[in-house]
C-alpha cells in the first residue's frame, strides 16, 4: 500500500495526498468533500474536482505549507529527512504546519 496523508480541515476530511508507484505526489479531495457545496476548495490551483491532481498541480500548494530556505533545511536536517522530500517533510510536521489544514498518516491495518 502506498503511504496516504489524510488532510483535515478542522473536524472534516478534505482529501488525501499519496505517493503513487513512480514516488510523485497526488492529491485527491474525499467524495464527502466533493459533495457538500458548502466545502470550499482548499487553494485556487486545486479547484473541487473528482479527477486527482498530479504532482505537476498538487506540489506547489503543498510544498507552500512547509518551511522555505534555511529554517527548511534545519528542520530536515534534524529529523534526517532530505529538504527536497516534500512528503516526508509533510509527513514529519503535519500536524504543524502554515494555514487551515493538518495532515496525519494514515496507517493500513495489517
Amino acid at each position: 500500500m502506498n503511504p496516504r496523508l489524510c488532510i483535515w480541515w478542522e473536524t472534516s476530511i478534505v482529501g488525501e495526498l499519496t505517493l503513487n508507484a513512480s514516488g510523485d505526489l497526488c492529491f485527491a479531495y474525499d467524495n464527502a468533500w466533493l459533495e457538500n457545496a458548502a466545502m470550499p476548495a482548499i487553494s485556487l490551483s486545486l479547484p473541487k474536482r473528482e479527477a486527482p491532481f498530479s504532482r505537476h498541480e498538487a506540489r506547489p500548494f503543498f510544498a507552500g505549507l512547509l518551511p522555505e530556505g534555511d529554517p527548511r533545511s534545519l528542520i530536515a536536517r534534524r529529523l534526517g529527512i532530505s529538504d527536497k522530500n516534500d512528503y516526508a517533510l509533510l509527513d514529519a510536521l503535519g500536524g504543524d504546519v502554515a494555514g487551515m489544514l493538518t495532515l496525519l498518516l494514515i496507517r493500513d491495518k495489517v
